[in-house]
């Protein structure tokens, strides 16, 4: 996987964008939410075999649910700084943020 860079760069994981993208057709605004996605991040990192094993060794080691373990193993794999709302990830993950 190419690393991301540049510190005010965004990227998300594919499985970030099906757990939010579920919120926004509810609402029934999921184009408006897809192209605002598209406009503000750099990537949409795809979960690879390789991200695949690695989030099983996060799930081992941490006990994260695999949602959680897949995002955690996509930031590490990309070189990204995780951002996260959920506390029990930013405490997994080394270096995480927790924004709220």
């Amino acid at each position: 996987m190419e690393k991301f860079e540049a510190s005010s760069l965004y990227a998300i994981s594919t499985l970030t964008l099906t757990e939010v993208l579920p919120h926004a057709i509810a609402k029934g605004v999921a184009e408006a939410a897809r192209a605002s996605f598209e406009a503000n991040l750099h990537q949409i990192l795809e979960v690879s075999h390789e991200i695949a094993v690695a989030a099983a060794h996060v799930r081992a080691r941490t006990g994260l649910r695999t949602p959680d373990a897949i995002i955690s193993a996509t930031a590490t794999a990309a070189g990204a700084k995780l951002w996260t709302c959920d506390a029990a990830l930013a405490k997994a993950h080394k270096g995480a943020r927790l924004i709220a």
